[in-house]
């Protein structure tokens, strides 16, 4: 069943619709050669008779007599036509391989070789030890085959058996006459419709642009072993800079419904959005990435009207999975947003429970005219600055006036409390705390189980100095959000803050792979994280990246320094403090101890004298 199908989707340039009817001799043929007991059939249901009859007793793959799968192992080493080796749980996957659509004799039967991680370029067909990467007349040989062994078998119909479906005998021509006018008349209404269906959508489909596909070979990672997937920023059509968070929220929800499955792997907004009006090809993203499946789209509002497309490519054979166009009033974006998550996890074949369904379903949909507010807010909040922070808490309030249950606005509320804190703008810590209490109270009424609060906690009991709390809820966030880079490297942070560095490492290398394209504050963690654990020149290679980046923040010389210091590399550890006091004259150990965060004291001691030992004055 597998070669027959892979076969039809060879000739057809990877996609086979394959007719019952037409199909029926070949599938009798190979049902009464090597089906057997399968129960040949002209019901709308052959195709998956047989196959559940077949599916328990599939050859072994590594070794099928059939076809066999060529590419890269799934460790990527070098070197090509390398077979592919099955895990025990991928070869039960092989069940779920066939996706069914239609009815009666127009059924489409499609083998998904997407579930497997290999393009249909990477199938070949062979029989009789013959090997052709063409597939000429393989499958059409080994059909030749199964006749003429038939033919030999006792009871046999002989060489001359057409493979045609029996017709009715006479009797059961004229009970079944009203039956078969209806079924006719019913097809010929199904094929008018679809007619038309095609019609409609003909343009929209044929404007797809072809896509170069990826290279395995400059993939920057090797691919994670479960679908990965990148959502590129949504086009702004209408070109209006207002309606351009509107595009982009849209895009950065359908990250975030995809980003709660622990069945696939999604890259972070912050790397996809790196690519914004760059224009940048499908190929070039996925190499970059590291990913096979790429979402792109665009946006066009006008009044109350939204205008969405959509279409979900196959980076590493540039193929066209799926691809979709909606026009609905604008109220009815989140439904949108909904159809597009729910149909890119069908399509990479994703099995769902139910509580994972909901996921992929806004529970309460905001009002549209507060959620402009609140994008907008969120763009303001990232810019970082004291102005951004006071822009973002006005247009979060704007939201509420108008959504006073608008969760996420409050939390975003909480959050310009706690960065004016962080960083020291505050005039009232103690005040500002209370206020961060106070929204993260509100937002919780308005939604208990509100996906923002975890990390927001997280990063709250670390700035009080309780870890053992903010650990906890930064276990919750990244068990919520197994694909948000943020959850993985805050939790990180406030590990490596309570001296369980090795933990920190873990979690802050997930966040760095989700986002390539990582914020700097990433490879701060990463080297003290491994400064704690003794990695030393890993340590080094941290920090000099983030130097490079933010060659402002001198105090990164220190950290050199002392590493250096702890290797024994004490010629280096000079250099490193000269260069911090030639920037920065002014530089202290006291000033800058009071700016390290670390649970244990004995922790910062190591670090001061270390840096002390390098001249570093007090």
């Amino acid at each position: 069943m597998i070669a027959f199908v892979v076969s039809e989707m060879k000739k057809s340039g990877g996609k086979a619709s394959i007719s019952l009817k037409k199909s029926h001799a070949v599938l009798e043929l190979l049902n009464e050669t090597v089906g057997k007991s399968a129960g040949a059939s002209t019901q709308e249901n052959l195709l998956p008779r047989i196959y559940k009859k077949w599916k328990s007793a599939l050859p072994d793959l590594e070794n099928a007599p059939l076809f066999r799968i060529l590419g890269r192992n799934k460790e990527f080493s070098e070197g090509i036509e390398k077979v592919y080796k099955f895990s025990d749980e991928e070869k039960d996957g092989w069940a779920n391989l066939f996706d069914y659509s239609g009815s009666g004799e127009n059924v489409r039967l499609r083998f998904s070789t997407d579930r497997i991680g290999v393009g249909l370029d990477n199938i070949e067909i062979t029989f009789g030890g013959e090997s052709n990467s063409k597939d000429t007349g393989t499958w059409e040989k080994y059909v030749e085959h199964l006749k003429q062994d038939l033919s030999k078998k006792p009871g046999s119909k002989g060489s001359t058996q057409s493979w045609q479906i029996a017709e009715p005998k006479p009797a059961d021509r004229k009970d079944n006459s009203y039956r078969y006018a209806r079924k006719t008349t019913l097809a010929a209404a199904i094929v008018l419709t679809i007619g038309i269906a095609f019609a409609s959508v003909w343009q929209f489909y044929m404007r797809l642009r072809p896509v170069e596909p990826a290279s395995m070979k400059k993939l920057v990672f090797p691919l994670p072993d479960k679908p990965s997937i990148a959502v590129l920023p949504f086009e702004n059509i209408g070109g209006d800079p207002e309606q351009e968070y509107f595009s982009d929220g849209l895009a950065e929800n359908i990250i975030t419904q995809l980003a709660q499955l622990p069945q696939l792997f999604v890259i972070s907004r912050q790397s996809t959005f790196t690519y914004k009006g760059k224009n940048a090809k499908v190929k070039q993203v996925a190499e970059e990435l590291g990913v096979r499946y790429v979402l792109e789209g665009s946006v066009q509002s006008s009044g109350n009207r939204v205008r969405v497309t959509a279409q979900l490519i196959d980076a590493i054979t540039g193929r066209h999975i799926w691809a979709d166009r909606y026009e609905r009033e604008l109220k009815d974006i989140f439904a949108i947003q909904d159809e597009i998550s729910q149909k890119v996890v069908a399509e990479l074949g994703v099995q769902l429970g139910e509580g994972e369904q909901l996921k992929l379903v806004m529970k309460k949909s905001p009002n549209v005219e507060a959620l402009k507010y609140y994008w907008k807010g969120v763009a303001e909040f990232r810019k970082f600055t004291e102005e951004s922070n006071r822009k973002t808490r006005e247009l979060a309030e704007k939201a509420l006036k108008i959504d006073p249950q608008y969760s996420l606005a409050y939390s975003l509320i909480a959050w310009t409390y706690y960065s004016e804190v962080f960083f020291g703008r505050s005039k009232n810590p103690a005040r500002s705390m209370e206020k961060i209490d106070q929204f993260i109270t509100k937002a919780l009424e308005a939604d208990p189980d509100s996906g923002d609060v975890p990390n927001l906690l997280t990063c709250v009991y670390a700035l009080q100095g309780q870890y053992d709390m903010a650990i906890s809820q930064g276990r919750r966030a990244v068990e919520r959000w197994p694909n948000i880079c943020d959850s993985h490297a805050m939790l990180a942070w406030v590990l490596v803050q309570a001296g369980r560095a090795a933990e920190a490492i873990e979690e802050i290398t997930k966040a760095m792979r989700l986002a390539p394209y990582y914020p700097t504050w990433f490879l701060n963690c990463l080297g003290q994280s491994y400064f704690l654990v003794g990695r030393y020149e890993e340590a080094i290679v941290a920090f000099k990246k983030y130097l490079e980046r933010e060659p402002q923040r001198t105090d990164y010389h220190a950290w050199l320094a002392a590493v250096y210091n702890a290797m024994g590399q004490e010629n280096q550890a000079q250099i490193e403090t000269k260069e911090l006091l030639k920037k920065r004259p002014t530089f202290s150990l006291k000033q800058w101890r009071s700016e390290l965060r670390f649970k244990d004291e004995t922790v910062m001691d190591r670090i001061i004298s270390y840096a002390r030992k390098a001249g570093l004055p007090e």
